[in-house]
């Protein structure tokens, strides 16, 4: 429900002469099949640590161990949940917080590449569909990785 009503908002600024039609997007719809999308079932942090890389300035291990540091919580949370009941809550909110990461990285490269957007989706996604939107920037990353190298001549 809520991309039916974010397209009819975005089709309406588009009809209005508010947003270009004709704008840079992400070069991979969010429902993808990417092998990274897979991945990021198991090891979000792993791919988001390397793409927040690409947008930060730090070494990629840094973010991959902030990313896994919330992971490796959630999942500890959730397996806590068996033991105690309250310990389900935390891990709702440690995976709310990964997601709301995801969506913070998701924003920036944005940003970086010049793609048009709003962090709502961006924060809907991250949290909704986490490992879709790490296969779609991973698939965006390989992508421009592959223009900006030199081609062979023939």
């Amino acid at each position: 429900l809520f991309w039916m009503c974010q397209s009819l908002l975005i089709l309406c600024r588009e009809e209005t002469g508010n947003l270009a039609k004709y704008r840079k997007n992400f070069g991979t719809f969010i429902l993808n099949l990417e092998k990274e999308s897979a991945l990021a079932i198991v090891v979000p942090f792993w791919h988001a640590g390397h793409l927040a890389a690409e947008v930060g300035s730090m070494h990629p291990y840094y973010y991959v161990g902030g990313f896994a540091s919330i992971w490796i919580a959630t999942i500890a949370f959730l397996c806590a949940g068996t033991i105690h009941s309250a310990y389900w809550s935390f891990g709702a909110a440690m995976y709310i917080m990964f997601g709301t990461a995801v969506a913070g990285l998701r924003t920036a490269y944005r940003v970086k590449l010049g793609i048009e957007g709003d962090m709502v989706s961006d924060w809907v996604v991250g949290v909704f569909g986490m490992p879709l939107a790490i296969g779609q920037m991973c698939a965006e990353a390989n992508t421009n990785a592959n223009a900006a190298s030199p081609q062979p001549e023939k």
